[in-house]
């Protein structure tokens, strides 16, 4: 098993509230997170801190798709109705996620 496929197991454990400890572990203590999406509206850089909390928080019928992963990075998609369609890119260093990088799309 690849880390970028450990990752997703652990961030789908965090997200659905079955496992808090983790998915914490595996980012950075100076990850950061930019939305290209959100850039355009000022969006600030989110850390590991606000990623830790803005997952914590499910959102209902959320589906998710990894495109790739690899022990260096991870592409997954996520969609929603809440929010429509995520397109996540994880980076991975020595083991850890150090930043990541997401486009939104609107749900067909």
């Amino acid at each position: 098993m690849t880390f970028g496929e450990k990752f997703a197991d652990a961030l789908a454990a965090y997200v659905s509230g079955t496992d808090y400890k983790i998915f914490p572990s595996m980012l950075h203590d100076d990850f950061h997170w930019e939305s290209w999406t959100e850039i355009k509206m000022g969006l600030q850089v989110e850390t590991k801190e606000t990623t830790l909390e803005l997952f914590s928080n499910p959102i209902p019928n959320q589906t998710s798709k990894v495109f790739l992963a690899t022990d260096d990075i991870l592409v997954v998609g996520y969609r929603a109705e809440a929010y429509g369609s995520i397109l996540f890119t994880y980076e991975f260093q020595d083991g850890v996620a150090v930043r990541a990088f997401s486009a939104r799309g609107e749900t067909p």
